[in-house]
């Protein structure tokens, strides 16, 4: 499966936008450390949520430095629909309120890829941000659903340096891919 990431040269300040594309479909991604852009990205995702009544599959991805006994949350992914948030934490000075109420919400069900320790990350990160619950792991579909090993995850990108304020394009690729593939799973395994 061939993937293509391509950055915009219209983004507005404060964000960087980006296209993934893999088989026909696209990806729109938007890359933050801003509270007003989260803001209005929960908006959007809320708005959404009219379009699937009942249950609201998100995919979700939490990325931190190595090292350290128990390193908090760097990035936070979060992806409805085709539209993919990843939320440099560790370079944001505050969350917005929205944010957290997004992530309490007994109607959102969070779907992730090898995310046994995701929410214990984003309560000690400096936001102390907390979910209703843990994160249900879709790895063991990932074949099954998407005809595809696993999702191609390099142990580079994965041991890199994340709270960097620009993320490189294969930053940006594989947490996509990560929190977009788990929403997918979810999604068509009725999690």
């Amino acid at each position: 499966m061939e993937f293509i990431i391509v950055e915009s040269n219209f983004a507005p300040p404060n964000q960087r936008r980006f296209m993934v594309i893999f088989d026909g479909t696209g990806i729109f991604v938007t890359v933050t450390h801003t509270a007003d852009v989260v803001e209005h990205w929960i908006t959007m995702a809320n708005n959404l949520r009219g379009e699937f009544p009942g249950r609201f599959i998100v995919g979700l991805g939490v990325q931190w430095n190595p090292g350290g006994r128990d390193p908090p949350a760097d990035t936070l992914q979060l992806c409805v629909g085709s539209r993919c948030l990843v939320y440099q934490l560790s370079n944001s000075p505050n969350v917005p309120g929205s944010l957290r109420q997004f992530l309490l919400n007994p109607l959102n069900i969070f779907v992730g890829l090898w995310n046994h320790r995701d929410r214990w990350k984003l309560w000690i990160s400096g936001h102390r941000l907390q979910m209703l619950r843990d994160p249900r792991d879709m790895r063991n579909y990932v074949e099954g659903y998407l005809g595809i090993p696993g999702v191609p995850i390099s142990q580079e990108i994965c041991m890199s340096d994340w709270r960097d304020e620009y993320l490189s394009l294969e930053h940006v690729l594989e947490v996509t891919l990560d929190a977009y593939f788990a929403r997918v799973i979810g999604r068509n395994i009725g999690a």
